[in-house]
């Protein structure tokens, strides 16, 4: 079996602790086998040897929400349904590599088109694909002609919701997405109205859990975040609070509720919240910027606000959606140190061992830890200080091989 030592200058476990120097790290075959300090390692004894004294070995990265069949350009959902099947898993095929080589290591993918998505799923696993690792939705479950109803499943009653996500389970889905809003992305939907009503996702929930599945729902209203805690989700995609008129209309009593029912919030910080007002301004008017802009603020107090509630709040991004590309994702890590107040290493366990935990493999990835598996990150330089030093990438390995 092959062995591997990593001897970095520091390494970031992933569970919010600081970096520890002096440490080395020993891979066999796909699991991480020995951490600890390196002078008490002795001889290589043939193993490969990387010594990196100015770098920073960390979890590989899991990013919570991406669509790999999605352009991350703006696509109406007549230019999806023209396109093939080959033309969307070769566009998958390209956004799960390119999120590799950024050091992404696990995707979630939370809507593609039927099951397709599963031959890649399943080709990375055996090593005949290389790629990150896929946990997947497969068809996002929606109403009749509701959000994403061009990549979904389409269900109206509490019965045919049941229905729904017993034949996504059945298609190979390792979990249940829901819209529980509308979306913005799709003519004809308002994401502030809610698309089904508490009872009906309660129906959902439980059929997702009798059959061993996590179900996440995708809420941009407020009244679909209630419904969706109501019915006892286990994760809130977005969550952006959005009220009458399309402000911010954050409750605090209820992601009080969202705390207390232990619920994870993906909140998908996607390209235009790394910019600043003098970037968006090149972008967009100015009729259209002002009320962006502060939408965007107070989106990003209310999610404040929930972290200091203790939220756990997983790094995610959207990516495919206008601007917003799989490779970019350790610069939404930067928005979660800055302006969320995470700081570096709180942004980093949300990209690593809470997000394992809410997707469900934090046995196998999130950590760097013996008998993990062994997805790893080495950067030039110390992110703890500098969290931009995750876009300094110098390996990346993938179930114990070196990928870059």
């Amino acid at each position: 079996m092959n062995r591997l030592i990593i001897r970095p200058g520091a390494v970031i476990d992933g569970t919010g602790a600081p970096p520890v120097r002096g440490q080395a790290v020993v891979l066999s075959g796909r699991e991480i086998e020995w951490v600890g300090r390196a002078a008490e390692l002795g001889e290589a004894d043939g193993a490969q040897v990387i010594d990196a004294p100015a770098a920073t070995l960390l979890p590989g990265l899991i990013d919570c929400h991406v669509h790999l069949m999605c352009p991350a350009t703006p696509c109406t959902p007549e230019e999806y349904l023209a396109a093939s099947d080959e033309e969307l898993l070769v566009r998958a095929v390209a956004k799960a590599q390119a999120a590799l080589w950024a050091g992404v290591t696990t995707v979630r993918d939370l809507g593609s088109r039927r099951f397709l998505l599963r031959s890649l799923r399943d080709g990375i696993a055996r090593g005949e694909v290389l790629g990150p690792r896929i946990v997947m939705a497969g068809p996002a479950i929606t109403r009749t002609q509701g959000h994403f109803h061009y990549m979904g499943h389409e269900a109206d009653t509490a019965e045919a919701l049941r229905a729904a996500v017993r034949h996504v389970v059945d298609g190979g889905a390792d979990v249940v997405k829901i819209m529980a809003t509308g979306g913005r992305t799709t003519p004809g939907t308002d994401p502030e109205a809610p698309q089904f009503a508490a009872e009906d996702l309660r129906a959902a929930v439980d059929e997702a859990h009798g059959l061993g599945k996590r179900l996440t729902a995708h809420v941009h209203g407020v009244e679909g975040i209630r419904n969706a805690v109501a019915a006892g989700v286990d994760c809130l995609e977005h969550c952006s609070w959005v009220g009458p008129g399309d402000i911010t209309a954050y409750e605090p009593a209820l992601a009080e509720r969202i705390v207390d029912q232990g619920m994870f919030v993906s909140p998908t910080f996607g390209a235009r919240s790394r910019l600043t007002r003098e970037e968006l301004a090149r972008e967009m008017p100015e009729p259209r910027l002002t009320p962006f802009w502060d939408r965007q603020e107070t989106r990003l107090e209310a999610t404040r606000h929930m972290i200091a509630l203790g939220a756990k709040i997983v790094a995610s991004d959207d990516a495919g959606m206008p601007n917003t590309h799989t490779h970019e994702f350790p610069l939404t890590l930067q928005v979660l140190a800055t302006k969320l107040g995470m700081g570096p290493l709180g942004a980093i366990r949300a990209a690593t061992s809470l997000a394992a935990e809410a997707l469900g493999i934090q046995r196998e990835v999130g950590a760097i830890a013996p008998g993990k598996r062994a997805d790893l990150l080495l950067v030039d330089g110390d992110p703890a200080v500098d969290v931009r030093a995750l876009t300094h990438v110098r390996s990346v390995i993938r179930d114990g091989v070196i990928v870059r």
